[in-house]
């Protein structure tokens, strides 16, 4: 056989392949209650940095917990509660702490399993150390875009990109905490 009809066999069945309807080991949309648990890594700065130059920014742990239920097809409604890292610094004992509570709306994408979704976020920001600390409160938006992955009929792995801001309110200043992450879950559909 020469190249070219091995090469034109090979054009088809990839066609026939990516046209071809989902398997029916695909787990469909999310269906009732939703239940995710993600775990990541990321990036967290703040902005400006003039009076409370003590926090420090820099790679963080990120763990979430996400509620919900179906809306529609595909359309999910959901709460979440979420740990931004805690940066702690040996050099003079401080830490920095980040936690949300959220309501969001994300949207499953078939057949290629993408999710996009955003939250709106009430946002803390809590820093301490030895001899002082401070805490503010403020709005925030979370914008993800990922895969998931069936791994049963009810259950998914995925992946997830993830862009936050927000702006929180301290004693004299307003601060602007802001990431990127890369988010690990498992869901229960």
């Amino acid at each position: 056989m020469s190249r070219g009809r091995r090469l034109s066999l090979a054009g088809v069945a990839l066609v026939a392949t990516l046209a071809s309807p989902p398997a029916a080991a695909d787990a469909p949309a999310p269906r009732g209650v939703y239940l995710r648990l993600d775990v990541g890594y990321g990036y967290t700065g703040y902005r400006p940095r003039a009076l409370y130059n003590q926090i420090e920014a820099g790679a963080t742990a990120i763990g979430a917990l996400t509620a919900g239920g179906t809306i529609g097809d595909d359309w999910l409604l959901y709460g979440a509660v979420e740990l931004d890292g805690v940066h702690a610094f040996a050099a003079d004992s401080s830490s920095t702490t980040l936690s949300s509570l959220g309501v969001g709306v994300a949207r499953f994408m078939d057949p290629c399993a993408l999710v996009l979704s955003t939250s709106l976020r009430l946002v803390q920001l809590r820093w301490s150390a030895t001899d002082a600390g401070f805490s503010g409160i403020g709005p925030g938006l979370d914008v993800s875009v990922g895969k998931d992955i069936p791994i049963a009929r009810r259950w998914s792995v995925g992946a997830a990109g993830r862009l936050f801001v927000a702006t929180v309110s301290l004693p004299a200043e307003r601060i602007t905490p802001y990431g990127v992450a890369l988010l690990l879950s498992v869901a229960r559909r």
